[in-house]
């Protein structure tokens, strides 16, 4: 086996632990968008930038640096928040609770997705 080869087997983004967290992540975010699509209109913006946040989930690759990690860590809360936010939503309660929640997730994920990229500069 080839000196590229075995970094490639080392390398941080076959990492199936740091793909795992990612994972975790990506079925939450599925979990909000199904949750969100039996919002009322009402909602019709927040449901836009979900389907948005899930797709930007979506592109952000793998990486074991630490504030990569803290940045999905914070992710992941924020999404638990989230998801119990639209479930009172739902209800018709805490609207501007979760209409803010929405916001600073997307924020979050925009973080570690620019995070992602200035490690690729």
């Amino acid at each position: 086996m080839s000196v590229s080869g075995i970094f490639k087997i080392f390398s941080k983004k076959n990492n199936p632990a740091v793909s795992a967290f990612l994972n975790q992540i990506t079925e939450s975010m599925d979990e909000l968008v199904k949750k969100s699509a039996t919002l009322s209109d009402g909602f019709s913006e927040e449901k836009k930038l979900i389907l948005q946040i899930k797709n930007e989930i979506n592109s952000i690759s793998p990486d074991d640096n630490p504030t990569a990690k803290k940045f999905e860590y914070a992710i992941l809360e924020k999404l638990t928040l989230t998801n119990s936010l639209c479930e009172k939503a739902i209800t018709g309660k805490d609207s501007k609770d979760f209409k803010s929640s929405v916001l600073i997730l997307k924020n979050i994920v925009n973080q570690r997705k620019n995070l992602a990229f200035e490690d690729e500069k």
